[in-house]
């Protein structure tokens, strides 16, 4: 039983360490494309964008910091 337990949470990490890897690359490019674009509208956009993804960012994080529990 212990096994088992042991590798749910293994792919529990993996899942959230893509989910944080892929948010972290979509924030980067909202944040690259917000500099580009020109309107304002856009830019406001496309940047807030980019910071409301960089807070799941932190939050995903603080999940790798914490200890697993067994």
């Amino acid at each position: 039983m212990r096994l088992e337990k042991r590798e749910v949470t293994l792919n529990e990490k993996d899942t959230l360490l893509d989910m944080l890897l892929f948010e972290q690359s979509l924030a980067e490019r909202y944040r690259k494309w917000g500099e580009k674009v020109e309107r304002k509208e856009a830019r406001a956009a496309f940047l807030a964008m980019g910071d409301e993804l960089q807070k799941e960012v932190e939050s995903l994080k603080r999940y790798f910091q914490k200890t697993p529990k067994m």
